[in-house]
């Protein structure tokens, strides 16, 4: 059994793009995605549960900083490999 690989996520206001241009043809079967959505947008939702990839909303903006810690507070939480 192969393990996937995480692969964190951090997007504001680019819903459009990213639900129909950033993963056309690309294969992301090795991989588990988990997104961090500071602009709290319903199609970056709906796209995560379709694909089956984590999705968390932050309540307000938190800003590129504050995503990006976040992002390494989870990674720890979850015993990620850096």
């Amino acid at each position: 059994m192969t393990t996937k690989n995480t692969i964190f996520i951090l997007t504001y206001c680019e819903g459009d793009f990213f639900t129909t241009q950033a993963w056309a043809n690309v294969d992301h079967s090795d991989y588990n995605f988990v997104v961090l959505d500071n602009g709290n947008q319903q199609n970056v939702k709906d796209f995560c549960e379709q694909n089956n990839w984590e999705y968390y909303a932050s309540e307000y903006n938190i800003g590129s900083s504050g995503g990006y810690n976040w992002i390494i507070r989870a990674a720890s939480m979850l015993k990620l490999k850096r």
